[in-house]
């Protein structure tokens, strides 16, 4: 019921963006995200996402090797909105789970070992978002996200800087008008 309630004054809205993440042992990748929330307050929004990315390294050679990630985030947002403008600097905290792995195409040398594996991961952002229209916000995120392994990425650093390039659209409620006071 509190869910129903809620909805009936929270901006509702789905991101999709393009993301290059660095993932320490596992290599630097690119992928895309997606993701949906909901305004808790008019400056918190609760959300969730979800990216994957990859790379293939030395690509038709005996030393081929692909890296793969997966994460699935839930996490707060904190918006704050500049006066005169319509711009927000935003701020989050995402915790959820991540799966890695990395997968080489020979594997008779004793170095080229696959390995996969679903751990928890930490990630905090921050960027800019430009209300662009009403229903539309186009916006650019840094952030970091450690993760924790217990068994195949142990003894690995799997962390590292994350850029996301992406758009917001607001699919209930609306974003303030352009030209409606930031006051």
């Amino acid at each position: 019921m509190f869910f129903a309630v809620s909805t009936a004054w929270a901006n509702i809205y789905l991101d999709a963006s393009g993301m290059y993440n660095q993932t320490g042992d596992a290599e630097n990748q690119i992928g895309l995200s997606a993701g949906a929330g909901m305004s808790v307050t008019s400056d918190f929004n609760a959300f969730f996402k979800f990216y994957t990315t990859g790379m293939t390294k030395d690509a038709d050679s005996v030393n081929e090797v692909t890296h793969d990630q997966e994460a699935f985030l839930g996490g707060v947002e904190y918006s704050y909105r500049f006066s005169d403008y319509p711009l927000f600097w935003n701020s989050s905290l995402a915790l959820g789970t991540v799966r890695t792995s990395t997968d080489w195409k020979d594997t008779t040398d004793p170095d080229h070992v696959n390995k996969e594996e679903s751990g928890m991961a930490v990630g905090v952002y921050t960027g800019l978002e430009y209300i662009l229209s009403q229903r539309v916000s186009p916006f650019i995120e840094i952030g970091y996200l450690t993760t924790f392994y217990e068994k195949d990425y142990e003894k690995d650093t799997i962390a590292g800087l994350q850029a996301y390039v992406g758009v917001r659209v607001t699919v209930w409620g609306k974003n303030k008008g352009l030209f409606d006071g930031y006051e």
